[in-house]
């Protein structure tokens, strides 16, 4: 199928076939909560719902609650929670501002205060802009409807590709983002022609008024992307983007160019049907803790992940694959090693004889142990910790680094 072709039946495909009205409901629900409890702030939808870019089937919606002047930015989230008195399942969630969220007839709702403000450089806090960025992106969707559609595919190519999102566990592309180099380069396919040949680091401003990241600190343009934010020029949008997600979204642009194919838009959940290999594989699943956002439950959750990738390492194993998907509930977990069993002991290179207070600790450290020595070098014969991937999870799901990260680990 022709390019053209396929992108034409995808954006037709892509877009929402019957809006839920509850979204509308829950929001004036809230406006009437705030004006009945003398809240001086009014609540509008944020993120993709304001933009009209969301993908069929997103439960998950935005609301700023927009507070006048008048309130202090302390009491923000104060005065939002007295609108919620009454409301079931409510978490108060704590960060730079805190916010809350909730679940209601099936959509999950974030509501985030921000100050009302008409300039960014009015805003105390990063989510005071987000308002702007709204704004900005529906200016160009009003005069040109299919930029939504081209957004929306933007997002599925880079979930498919498991590079969507600024999480900290992913560090892939932001639906901010995506918004503005889908405006930037014009629509979906002409995003996919650039990137195809975007170098191993890129430039970009919407804007075109600045001709390199001079102006910004060197913090934030130390990615392979640096996208200059139209509402912020002293922001790279693009700072959380990691490397790996940079280098595949490239790669998958190219070959969707040679061959398209709508399994390029096709989201496939981590599971152990997913993956093939003919050696040893271990799937658990990491259960998250409470009372924190979902970026920060992911990344506790990475890192315990990461752990025991490294004490697989530390081990003697030799991993070939691995993977991580947070959906929010649990983490999914794999690796695959080398080989296993490994044997029971393992030998750890010491220092060279000649250093004599370092062998002389050397031996000490390993007293009672097998110390020889090998030309003129060290060697200490020690007991392994775990001889399978199996024994290995089972000592390290108990340490006190996994058990702080996640509220529970278990092999699937």
């Amino acid at each position: 199928m022709a390019v053209d072709l396929l992108i034409l039946a995808l954006r037709k495909r892509v877009r929402p076939k019957h809006p839920s009205a509850i979204p509308q409901e829950f929001l004036d629900q809230l406006n009437a909560r705030l004006k009945e409890h003398k809240v001086q702030a009014v609540a509008s939808f944020g993120g993709s719902w304001a933009k009209g870019t969301y993908l069929d089937g997103d439960h998950d919606i935005d609301l700023f609650v927009r507070f006048e002047k008048g309130v202090a930015d302390s009491e923000f989230a104060n005065e939002l929670e007295k609108a919620l008195i009454g409301l079931k399942g409510v978490a108060r969630i704590h960060g730079s501002r805190d916010y809350f969220q909730l679940s209601w007839q099936g959509f999950s709702f974030e509501l985030v205060p921000v100050m009302a403000i008409v300039n960014p450089e009015d805003g105390v806090n990063t989510t005071d802009v987000s308002p702007l960025h709204v704004s900005y992106v529906r200016s160009f969707i009003d005069k040109n409807p299919a930029l939504a559609d081209d957004i929306r595919l933007a997002k599925l190519f880079c979930k498919s590709a498991k590079v969507y999102g600024a999480e900290s566990y992913i560090n892939g592309f932001s639906g901010h983002v995506l918004d503005l180099l889908v405006l930037h380069y014009g629509s979906f396919i002409h995003l996919l022609e650039a990137a195809a040949s975007w170098p191993k680091k890129i430039f970009i401003d919407p804007t075109a008024k600045h001709k390199d990241a001079s102006l910004l600190p060197a913090a934030k343009k130390n990615s392979s992307l640096v996208l200059l934010d139209p509402i912020q020029p002293l922001r790279n949008a693009a700072a959380a983007l990691g490397i790996d997600a940079y280098v595949l979204f490239i790669e998958r642009a190219k070959a969707f160019l040679a061959n398209p194919d709508e399994s390029f838009f096709q989201i496939i959940p981590l599971a152990k049907d997913t993956v093939e290999t003919n050696h040893p594989t271990l799937w658990y699943e990491l259960l998250p803790k409470d009372g924190a956002s979902i970026d920060v439950l992911g990344t506790k959750l990475f890192k315990a992940h990461q752990y025991f990738l490294k004490q697989a390492v530390e081990v003697g194993f030799v991993v070939l694959d691995e993977g991580f998907e947070f959906d929010g509930l649990r983490a999914i977990c794999f690796v695959v090693v080398e080989q296993e069993p490994l044997s029971k002991e393992f030998t750890r290179q010491g220092p060279p004889i000649s250093q004599k207070a370092a062998a002389k600790n050397f031996k000490q450290t390993h007293m009672g142990k097998k110390v020889f020595e090998k030309d003129g070098v060290l060697f200490v014969q020690l007991p392994r910790l775990a001889t399978t991937l199996k024994l290995l999870f089972s000592h390290v799901s108990e340490t006190t680094y996994v058990k702080s990260r996640a509220n529970g680990a278990k092999i699937i």
